[in-house]
């Protein structure tokens, strides 16, 4: 007796008492009519043989053409159902042949586009030819090049100037800004001088070409524009299906990886089509179950419609712009509300008394404020922290109002 039931498992092919692989075993098996044996794996070849890579499959040049959850791959001279820029054309060295796994981008393992329109990309199952093998995480996760989602994390487009229209510098440079962010976080795609987000902030971001910016976030436009979700989402019928995490949701009417029971058929009403995120239990926002093995389920990066207030100008960029502007405004005003009220307080007494001015003393200077960058420091503005508020022109610790006539 066992559970794997056609009923349970539509999409597993499980047809007559052929070998399937309903629940992830490393390959096929089945159930034996032998009453002292439970089961035991198939002996089927691999259609790909004894195919491996080396190191991280960028020198791969075999035949495999379908992705880890079987899914066949985009040719890489096609632009559907995924647009993309790595073409033969673009990378000509990297063996874009038809539709073979390939590595053209530094990933951690040969992948291709695949024919999917709901899933941009996937890992390709490839051997390493020493035996190792990337974080199976990887591997289920969504990296968009058109757009961002959630926190922009798995970013890999190529925009790479900033809101401000400002030339990003290269990841592996020092100049004109010096950081560790490559040595610190080795895997987040830093490539050239394209816009990322390998420290958790909260979109892309990159240091820039100019010696007066030490770091903007990018232009570059989310991939669910004006998605939404009311209360706890139970309504919510959208076409997000990725977890904040970057995770590719797994389908709502599969049992794999993750066997379940919120499927269509016992939630009619919960608008559980495809892989969209959705809530059909009531949890706290819309949610998934993921094509992770490993991550069984994860929340969706959907924003709350109450919480939408539209775009936000970035904090910390380091222009001395708006916010600077402000703080600057603010300073002169104190500064003339202190003048007049030391005029009539202090000044126009003194000169009712007829002793005017005592020795060494003066009004408040009139030179400008002096501060070098009045905005808060961060890691990416300052590492060293060196640039502090400072005027030699006004010693508060002095009390400009006290007479000694």
């Amino acid at each position: 007796q066992h559970n794997f039931q056609q009923s349970s498992y539509p999409d597993a092919g499980l047809d007559e008492n052929y070998c399937r692989n309903p629940d992830g075993e490393p390959r096929t098996w089945c159930y034996t009519t032998d009453p002292s044996m439970r089961w035991q794996h198939c002996d089927l070849p691999s259609c790909f043989g004894s195919e491996c890579y080396d190191g991280n499959g960028e020198s791969y040049r075999g035949l495999r053409n379908v992705t880890q959850s079987g899914r066949a791959c985009q040719r890489w001279d096609s632009q559907t159902p995924h647009p993309h820029s790595n073409t033969p054309d673009n990378v000509p060295s990297a063996g874009l042949e038809e539709n073979f796994c390939r590595n053209p981008d530094g990933e951690q393992e040969p992948w291709c586009y695949t024919q999917d329109p709901y899933t941009r990309w996937e890992a390709c199952v490839i051997s390493n030819c020493d035996g190792t093998a990337p974080p199976t995480s990887h591997r289920y996760k969504v990296f968009p090049e058109n757009c961002y989602f959630g926190d922009g994390a798995t970013y890999r487009g190529t925009v790479s100037v900033t809101t401000d229209s400002v030339q990003c510098q290269r990841w592996d440079s020092q100049t004109p800004h010096q950081h560790d962010i490559p040595s610190r976080f080795p895997s987040t795609g830093l490539n050239e001088n394209y816009c990322r987000n390998p420290d958790g902030w909260d979109r892309p971001w990159c240091y820039t070409t100019d010696p007066n910016i030490r770091w903007q976030v990018c232009d570059i436009s989310g991939c669910y524009p004006g998605d939404c979700y009311d209360d706890t989402g139970v309504s919510y019928r959208g076409a997000v299906n990725v977890t904040s995490s970057g995770r590719a949701c797994q389908r709502w009417d599969s049992q794999t990886p993750h066997q379940h029971t919120n499927t269509p058929g016992n939630f009619p009403q919960a608008g559980l089509q495809d892989n969209y995120c959705r809530n059909p239990d009531g949890d706290v926002k819309p949610w998934c179950y993921t094509a992770d093995p490993l991550t069984r389920i994860e929340f969706c990066p959907i924003p709350n419609c109450g919480n939408i207030t539209g775009p936000q100008r970035q904090r910390g960029s380091n222009t001395g712009g708006i916010v600077a502007g402000v703080v600057v405004s603010i300073l002169v005003l104190v500064v003339v509300v202190l003048g007049v009220a030391y005029y009539f307080l202090f000044w126009r007494k003194r000169m009712d008394d007829g002793k005017g001015l005592v020795a060494n003393e003066g009004p408040v200077a009139a030179g400008s404020v002096g501060f070098q960058d009045i905005l808060a420091r961060t890691e990416k503005s300052d590492v060293d922290a060196t640039n502090t508020f400072s005027n030699p022109n006004y010693d508060m610790s002095i009390d400009y109002g006290q007479s000694t006539a």
